[in-house]
């Protein structure tokens, strides 16, 4: 009986997929890129090819995390306009010349965060309103555009509170349609609540439509991964793995088992949209290699954090010491850490060299 229920439940799963999925079925894997659209070059997309990435998160960050940042929506309004600019004139042609798909991520959303790090569009009307509104507008300024990976509603939302996740969700929902009113092919990415935390899946529901991934973030125990990046602390750093502390494989997959329980729940497509471990962390290689191995068992798509973005995340440097209150960083052909993403990019391209 348990065989058969198996059986039912794979082949449901099969069945939504092929119904719900993205009109590209491949596998996906890539980086974020980096934050400064003005400052990103043909050489990015050449480079990540030449390592075996097909897709890239084209993100717009400034204010994402400064409280009441975005207070004018005139002034976001401004500077999401000039992103799209630099990504429809440039960032679009160059991912596409180079074989990779592109995710546009509105990493900051009007309001940006209360002082508790809450996001204003949960939270205020105005900013609800005028977050629906602008993803109209992109999806009227890029219909049909089949360069991109998706529409990345939101990053990393937060809101406190019961009913919190739903109500997230039910806001990404509305931007979802008012996308689909324009462009009714056009492939939604969606995150839930608790700054895309996996614990955030345990009660979610699929949303009501077709061809919508769902995101999670990859970032735990941020003991290990983020270690000292606040504090400037590097002394006592915590290693991966660490038997002591149930450090593991094992650990990663049970931090993961809400979205890998509602993909075989629901039939839906997963991204891994960030994962990474600071450069100065023990066993940082280790963590990627193990993060990997399981977003490839599970069939999700994903992308590091971050390339070419800020030199603590860094594949193409390595850490060497502090000086004072600053880091140290070299540039570095070859290193660990590196090794562990483009294998990670090798195996879906067995040749690349």
């Amino acid at each position: 009986m348990k065989r058969i229920s198996a059986l039912c439940a794979a082949l449901l799963v099969a069945s939504l997929a092929a119904t719900d999925g993205p009109p590209a079925a491949g596998r996906f894997r890539g980086a974020m890129l980096r934050g400064n659209p003005d400052a990103m070059t043909e050489d990015d997309f050449a480079t990540l090819a030449r390592w075996g990435a097909n897709l890239v998160r084209f993100q717009m960050p400034v204010g994402w995390r400064k409280p009441r940042h975005w207070e004018s929506n005139d002034d976001y309004d401004a500077y999401v306009g000039h992103c799209l600019d630099v990504l429809q004139e440039k960032v679009l042609a160059w991912a596409d010349a180079h074989g990779q798909k592109v995710v546009l991520d509105l990493h900051a959303t009007p309001g940006s965060r209360t002082e508790d790090m809450e996001s204003r569009v949960f939270l205020e009307q105005r900013y609800a309103d005028h977050f629906v509104e602008t993803w109209r507008r992109i999806a009227e300024r890029f219909k049909g555009d089949r360069r991109l990976y998706g529409y990345d509603l939101m990053n990393e939302p937060l809101l406190n509170g019961d009913g919190a996740n739903r109500r997230v969700m039910d806001l990404q929902l509305e931007a979802a349609r008012a996308i689909r009113a324009v462009d009714p092919e056009a492939t939604i990415i969606v995150e839930v609540n608790n700054w895309d935390g996996p614990g955030a899946f345990r009660d979610l529901e699929a949303l009501p439509l077709g061809n919508v991934i769902y995101q999670v973030h990859c970032y735990h125990p941020m003991p290990f991964t983020h270690q000292g990046v606040n504090t400037g602390n590097r002394e006592r750093l915590n290693v991966w793995p660490d038997p002591e502390k149930g450090w593991d494989m094992e650990f990663l997959r049970a931090n993961l088992a809400p979205v890998r329980d509602f993909q075989l729940r629901t039939g839906a497509r997963i991204y891994v949209g960030e994962f990474s471990a600071v450069a100065w962390a023990p066993g940082a290689e280790n963590y990627l290699r193990d993060c990997i191995k399981l977003f490839e068992e599970y069939g999700w798509d994903w992308s590091y954090h971050a390339f070419r973005e800020w030199d603590g995340w860094s594949v193409e440097k390595t850490w060497t010491g502090r000086d004072g209150d600053r880091d140290l960083f070299e540039p570095s052909e070859d290193n660990p850490r590196k090794r562990a993403l483009l294998d990670g990019f090798r195996a879906g391209n067995p040749h690349i060299p």
